[in-house]
């Protein structure tokens, strides 16, 4: 270990007292707090389609908020001859070929955000950090540009979350752009320590007002937070001096590591580290929320296992097809544990948890919002599977439902038009998710009474066959049902008539009438007997 004491000797007894100042945790920071989570969600989409914009609009009420993609800042060295230090909206020229800022803009929706939103400005890590003393100046006018454009369109600007993942050893600069930034969100200038100084932001800045927050004309008050990494706590003064610049701040607790090979399981976020970094994050005295995961990506590796790049919803790059893939996703269960366990107890500076990211129709690897509703409540999502049998669209004459092998090929199902009783013979079927979770769905078993079927065929690489203890089964590949999902399995075409609607299932399926007991499906109402769906039985209780 180095000796400290040399280093404290050279320092000013004024110097030695402001750096204990600084890392002192406030009152604050050991205040406990229980009781419901508020809950935001993010909306990272750089395309606006009709999907997001309804997501938006239909989110689940409990989610009170949600922060939008609003710009990237990209670094280029190109040097831009034509450009000057106050031409800040777009790009901004720096000396020689040092890195220069350019923002590219979202086009969001502001329609549906007319009753406010925060807005995310996303700095990328540039490659060599630069030292130009414009630059804060240059990211402070985007800044106030993506603001100033979101009021004019009529959007209420809760809060600029500027996103950035900034090196443990350049928090001090980062500071600095910080600090800029804050003064254009705010509407003010710095002036020593008269307004952002250590008067301001102590502990009466982390009340329930911001003094300097003012912003000019009749808009609310715009709040200016960051992302934070939890590698930043591991220094505590150039942290905390860098997060009482802001109004607050947002502990990212997920993607933390990069996956090593394939094959080897990793978590997107460990819930014993998540919960250690909000305790330690407590300390700064500032108040803050923590974003949590509910996507997933698939992480692509070249033939010597080395990682190629992940790719996940709505990314902008293809790697093309690797010789090996592993997904990597959040799980529900885990995190409805960290809800549970944070309404219970937490660092009363922990005021909510935001979502990444916020569900839209046709994500593949992004929870369904069943499953973010489930744990919103601090419950662990379960899959609900049930058989559906549904009449077919076409009609078979009664003559042709004779004594057709016991499976028969497809061209058995194709008929001429008809109606009557012999019309619903051929019952199409599927698997349906009903629950709040994903399921997985493998082997399926009906219980028919023997000789019914005159003639079967399967869909999706499932095959039906009948079995020696008087079941029927569809067996396939394993397949995993997201909430909602529906999977076609095959077709049955039985002898006799059906009455009903054609929908069974006790689990949830639908339907006052169904597959009834009298036209020779066994069961006291239809269809029933089906295990082998995600390990439990599916009843078939239609009334």
């Amino acid at each position: 270990m180095r000796a400290v004491g040399p280093v404290l000797a050279g320092l000013s007894a004024a110097a030695v007292l402001a750096a204990a100042v600084s890392c002192a945790p406030s009152p604050q920071a050991s205040a406990r707090a229980r009781g419901a989570l508020r809950h935001e969600a993010f909306v990272w989409q750089r395309a606006w389609t009709e999907d997001v914009s309804g997501a938006v609009a239909r989110r689940d009420p409990r989610l009170a908020a949600v922060v939008v993609l609003a710009g990237e800042v990209s670094w280029t060295a190109e040097e831009a001859a034509s450009r000057t230090a106050d031409d800040t909206t777009e790009g901004t020229a720096a000396p020689g070929h040092a890195p220069r800022p350019e923002l590219a803009r979202v086009r969001y929706d502001a329609a549906v955000l007319a009753g406010g939103a925060g807005l995310a400005l996303r700095l990328e890590t540039p490659p060599a950090w630069p030292d130009d003393p414009r630059l804060p100046r240059a990211l402070a006018g985007m800044a106030a540009a993506l603001l100033a454009d979101a009021r004019a369109r009529g959007v209420p600007v809760t809060e600029l979350q500027v996103d950035c993942d900034a090196p443990e050893a350049r928090l001090g600069a980062y500071r600095e752009w910080v600090r800029a930034i804050r003064n254009a969100v705010h509407g003010t200038a710095v002036h020593g320590n008269t307004v952002h100084g250590n008067a301001v932001h102590g502990n009466a800045v982390h009340g329930n007002t911001v003094p300097g927050n003012a912003v000019p004309g009749d808009a609310p008050a715009t709040r200016l937070t960051i992302t934070a990494l939890p590698a930043w706590l591991d220094h505590p003064a150039a942290f905390a001096a860098l997060v009482r610049e802001t109004d607050g701040f947002v502990l990212q607790v997920h993607s933390l590591e990069r996956p090593e090979r394939p094959g080897v399981p990793r978590p997107l976020c460990d819930p014993a580290r998540a919960r250690a970094a909000v305790e330690r994050a407590a300390r700064a005295g500032v108040p803050f929320r923590v974003a949590l995961p509910t996507y997933g990506y698939r992480a692509l590796f070249d033939r010597t296992g080395t990682l190629l790049g992940a790719i996940a919803d709505g990314s902008r790059v293809s790697l093309g097809v690797a010789p090996a893939a592993d997904e990597v996703r959040a799980d529900p269960a885990a995190m409805a544990a960290l809800v549970r366990a944070w309404t219970g107890d937490r660092p009363a500076l922990l005021h909510g948890v935001i979502w990444y990211r916020l569900p839209v129709p046709g994500d593949r690897l992004n929870w369904r919002p069943e499953t973010l509703a489930a744990v919103l409540d601090g419950r662990a999502p379960q899959p609900r599977l049930a058989l559906r049998a549904r009449r077919a669209p076409v009609a078979l004459p009664e003559a042709e439902a004779v004594s057709a092998p016991a499976l028969a090929p497809a061209s058995a199902r194709a008929s001429t038009p008809g109606s009557g009783a012999a019309s619903a013979s051929l019952l199409d079927l599927a698997v349906v998710n009903e629950g709040d979770g994903e399921g997985s769905v493998g082997e399926v078993r009906l219980a028919i009474a023997p000789g019914r079927v005159a003639a079967a065929d399967g869909l999706q690489g499932y095959a039906p066959r009948p079995s020696g203890d008087g079941a029927f089964v569809f067996e396939g590949p394993r397949r995993t049902l997201r909430p909602g999902e529906e999977l076609p399995i095959g077709w049955l075409r039985l002898r006799g008539a059906i009455r009903g609607a054609g929908v069974a299932g006790a689990t949830g399926a639908t339907g006052a009438t169904g597959v009834t007991g009298a036209t020779g499906v066994t069961g006291a109402n239809g269809v029933t007997g089906v295990p082998g769906v995600n390990g439990e039985e599916i009843k078939g209780d239609v009334r």
